[in-house]
Order: C-alpha cells, then sequence, then structure tokens
C-alpha cells in the first residue's frame, strides 16, 4: 500500500515490527501515538491502546463529518467507553464454550484467552457502553477454530439490539455474510 501512494498509519512500534525498520522513512508511513487526535482529511481520528501481546497495538476512534467509528481488535478487552460512536467494529475472537471445544494446547489456550476479546467479554463492554447512537456492530477477526459466526451475530443482536454484521475471513461481504437483524 505504501509504494501504491497510500498513506498507511500505525504506532511506531508497529511499523518496527512489520517492516523491521526498513521503510520507517517512506513518505507514506505515518507514525501515530496513542491519545493524540489527528487530522486525516475530513475525519478526526484519535488512537487508543489495547491489550496484546503485540509492538504497541491501537485501536482507533474515527469522527466524521456525519458517523462516529470504534475499531477496536487484537485486544483482550477495551480499557474504554465510547458514549456517542455510531458505528462499532469490534473483535468477537473465540468463545468460553468455543474453545474449550477446541482443546488447545496450552500455550495457545493461553496466548488466545489473554490477548483476544472472547464473545463473552466483548458482549459485557458493549453493556457498560452507551449504544444509544449506535446503528450498527460489526463483528471483526473470528478465530476459525474458536467462534461461531452465527451464534455470535444472534448473542450480539440480543444484548444490544443492534444491527449486527459479522466480517467473513476472505475481506469479502457475501449475502450470507451481510445479513444484519
Amino acid at each position: 500500500m505504501l509504494s501504491a501512494g497510500v498513506e498507511v498509519f500505525a504506532s511506531a512500534g508497529t511499523w518496527k515490527a512489520m517492516l523491521k525498520g526498513r521503510l520507517l522513512g517512506h513518505h507514506n508511513a505515518k507514525v501515530v501515538k496513542e491519545g493524540v487526535v489527528y487530522d486525516i482529511g475530513p475525519y478526526k481520528v484519535r488512537p487508543f491502546d489495547l491489550v496484546h501481546d503485540a509492538a504497541e497495538p491501537l485501536g482507533f476512534y474515527v469522527a466524521g463529518p456525519d458517523d462516529r467509528l470504534v475499531y477496536l481488535t487484537d485486544t483482550a478487552y477495551s480499557k474504554y467507553k465510547f458514549a456517542d460512536a455510531t458505528i462499532m467494529a469490534l473483535e468477537a475472537n473465540w468463545g468460553e464454550e468455543e474453545i474449550r471445544e477446541s482443546r488447545l494446547d496450552s500455550h495457545r489456550f493461553t496466548r488466545t484467552t489473554s490477548n483476544h476479546m472472547s464473545i463473552e467479554r466483548l458482549i459485557r463492554m458493549l453493556q457498560a457502553n452507551d449504544l444509544s447512537n449506535v446503528r450498527e456492530i460489526h463483528l471483526l477477526h473470528l478465530s476459525d477454530q474458536n467462534s461461531d459466526a452465527a451464534s455470535f451475530k444472534e448473542e450480539v443482536q440480543r444484548a444490544t439490539g443492534k444491527l449486527v454484521f459479522v466480517a467473513p475471513k476472505s475481506g469479502r461481504m457475501t449475502p450470507q455474510s451481510q445479513g444484519g437483524v
């Protein structure tokens, strides 16, 4: 994306881990810091820190002219509340029942449960937030082995009363993956 002329925003730790220092000086590689608000076109973007074993992971709150997006993935939980979001794109990586049935080895079990959000934690997070402005919730980063897209979608819909979408693994929306409430 950098070579194609697209500006890409990430933390210094992410750039260092991803590019091994090779392109840190690239004019399209933009370093952002947690808590600082950036004006990017018509958007105000505020990165916030996440709970994950990666190098300086960040989530993003993006305020635009019409919507306010919370993008939160690759984290065990959220330390923050988001009062005025209209769209939430959130990790729902694993479920208690699904991970028990998958019989992961102890290392992978510990890493997954310590670094990725379960559907149960996600629902508690959503219930702790004011969702009155939220129009839709997108579930991201579901584990192939430790999640159930249909039941996760139903659980979030039931808990929030909001329109819920599940992001497909391929990154392409299909009629089956698009369905809302």
